[in-house]
């Protein structure tokens, strides 16, 4: 038997719930992309900063399908994957920053879909 007050009640705390997720990630994102955290050279440790454009980029859309983080700067796959630059040969590392949030994320999302079925 369906039971329509749940499944709203439902659909209305899963929906709260996303939207926390959302704003729990971008803040994570952010939180990893200013600690100085990521190996530049053999022995220096710095944070993903230089002018600021990359942290200040990320676009949020939330759908009925999930949420969609972008950061549309052109150097944005370069920072998180590595790269070799062309020319020099130079090598790049790795600054993945959404790794770790996206790795605690289900954990997170289970938290909040919890806390907002329990709201009422």
């Amino acid at each position: 038997m369906d039971h329509p007050d749940f499944a709203s009640h439902f659909a209305a705390a899963k929906q709260r719930a996303v939207n926390r997720l959302a704003a729990w990630l971008e803040a994570r994102f952010i939180e990893e992309i200013s600690e100085p955290k990521w190996k530049w050279t053999d022995t220096e440790l710095r944070d993903i900063i230089d002018t600021g454009r990359l942290r200040s980029s990320l676009q949020v859309n939330i759908t009925s399908e999930g949420i969609t983080f972008t950061w549309p700067v052109d150097y944005a796959r370069d920072v998180h994957d590595g790269a070799v630059l062309r020319g020099s040969g130079k090598r790049l590392p790795a600054r993945p920053w959404t790794e770790a949030p996206l790795a605690e994320a289900s954990e997170r999302f289970g938290e909040f879909l919890q806390e907002e079925l329990e709201r009422g």
